[in-house]
C-alpha cells in the first residue's frame, strides 16, 4: 500500500472529502490532488500537519506502512481497534493494531457512582468502509 493509499484511507475513516481534508490540515486543495494522484510525495511539513490534525494518526504507518511497535513489518490489512475498552479486554496477541488508533488517547477521570454507557460504536471494514450503530 502505497502513502497516497493510506493518506486516501485517512482522509475516508474521516469521513472526509479530499478538499475537506485540505482544509483541515492547512494545505492547498491542490497539494493534495498531486500526493494522492503519485505526482508529488508528501513532504515532511505536510506530514506534521497531517500527524498534529489527526493525532491518532500513526506516523509510522502513514509514512512506511510499518505496523506500530514492530518496525521491519508491514501492514498489509489494517484493522482498528473499535474502542479502548475493547481493545483492553480482547485484543489478541497476533492482532494487527489500527494505524490511527496507536497513539494512546488521554481519558478523563470518571466520577466515582458515575455510570458510563457507550453513546456509538463505528466499525470499520477492511476495505475501507465503516458502519456507525448508535448516535454520539
Amino acid at each position: 500500500m502505497s502513502i497516497s493509499e493510506r493518506l486516501q484511507m485517512v482522509i475516508k475513516m474521516n469521513g472526509m472529502t479530499n478538499a475537506s481534508f485540505a482544509d483541515a490540515i492547512g494545505v492547498q486543495r491542490s497539494s493534495i490532488s498531486h500526493v494522492l494522484s503519485g505526482r508529488n510525495n508528501p513532504s515532511v511539513d505536510f506530514i506534521q500537519k497531517i500527524l498534529d490534525t489527526f493525532p491518532k494518526v500513526d506516523a509510522n504507518w502513514l509514512v512506511a506502512g510499518r505496523k506500530v511497535g514492530r518496525v521491519s513489518e508491514v501492514v498489509t490489512d489494517p484493522a482498528p481497534v473499535l474502542t479502548d475498552l475493547v481493545a483492553e479486554s480482547s485484543v489478541v496477541e497476533d492482532e494487527e493494531p489500527a494505524p490511527y488508533n496507536a497513539r494512546p488517547s488521554v481519558k478523563a477521570p470518571v466520577k466515582e457512582g458515575t455510570v458510563r454507557q457507550v453513546a456509538k460504536v463505528v466499525i470499520f471494514y477492511n476495505d475501507g468502509t465503516y458502519e456507525e450503530v448508535g448516535k454520539g
